[in-house]
């Protein structure tokens, strides 16, 4: 099945032929009938897990409203295109407070839209794992969310470059995970 948005392409579960011919290198058919590459089809936006299943993986960003000291040497206004550049992700948001009623209501929207879809994983840069845990528990619980896929990452006290080595370290792991989990 083949979802199309204006600025991606993207594959949500594919025939076995379709996998055949990514795996193998041959081009994949879009909607419409027209052939891309593996290149061309899925870019940087997803990485394959068991069974020929896109592994859709969206960054949260926090940055404290700018107001916190441990942010102040990441650029904020760079970081999320820098993710989405170097990171296999689909998308990567920011908002000035996660924790805070906009930034809940953002997040909740987020985990309701994905809940449902085992295959989409959340991970949220912001403070503490621990404390993002706390403070979006409720969130997590009212949305139906399997918290087993929302990955909290420490970004604080870092520049840009660490905190993509941080986000890629946890997406590396979740791809390593879903590759040798049983199908």
């Amino acid at each position: 099945m083949t979802v199309e948005r204006p600025d991606q392409v993207f594959l949500h579960r594919m025939t076995s032929e379709q996998n055949e011919a990514l795996l193998g290198g041959g081009p994949v058919e879009q909607a419409g009938g027209t052939q891309v590459s593996e290149h061309q089809e899925l870019g940087k936006n997803a990485k394959y897990g068991r069974g020929g299943i896109v592994m859709k993986i969206k960054v949260l960003l926090c940055n404290c409203k700018g107001l916190c000291n441990s942010f102040k040497d990441a650029d904020m206004n760079t970081l999320p295109f820098q993710i989405e550049s170097e990171l296999e992700v689909q998308y990567s948001v920011l908002h000035p407070q996660l924790c805070g009623q906009g930034g809940n209501e953002v997040l909740m929207e987020i985990l309701r839209e994905s809940a449902a879809d085992p295959d989409t994983y959340i991970v949220s840069g912001a403070c503490a794992p621990e404390a993002q845990v706390k403070l979006f528990k409720k969130v997590l619980r009212n949305t139906g969310f399997d918290e087993k896929r929302f990955i909290a990452v420490d970004i604080r006290g870092t520049n840009n470059e660490g905190i993509l080595d941080r986000i890629r370290e946890k997406v590396e792991e979740l791809v390593k995970a879903r590759a040798g989990a049983p199908a």
